[in-house]
């Protein structure tokens, strides 16, 4: 089951605007009949998540060469009974 992270990375790096769904939208209708409804174009959104998604590498990588996954925390971690991963990276740097 090593593969399965690998497969999930590699399956979000396919997420990209496609030439063939140029003309496809989507239409938002969450708004009221006095308003109009609001057409996105599907490639629109798919450019949206695919700069998360290939950006996603980069940020795993700054946070697991942070000050908080070296060999100090994972010691500090271990004594406390917490694992010293990417979660517990992020964490701490987001206080």
């Amino acid at each position: 089951m090593l593969f399965v992270p690998f497969l999930l990375e590699s399956a979000m790096l396919l997420v990209q605007p496609y030439w063939v769904l140029t003309d496809v939208t989507y239409k938002d209708t969450k708004y009221n009949e006095w308003t109009q409804d609001i057409r996105y174009q599907v490639n629109d959104l798919l450019l949206v998540f695919s700069i998360f998604f290939k950006v996603y590498p980069l940020y795993k990588f700054i946070i697991n060469s942070s000050q908080w996954n070296d060999s100090k925390a994972q010691r500090c971690c271990s004594i406390l009974g917490v694992e010293a991963n990417f979660m517990f990276g992020l964490k701490a740097l987001m206080i």
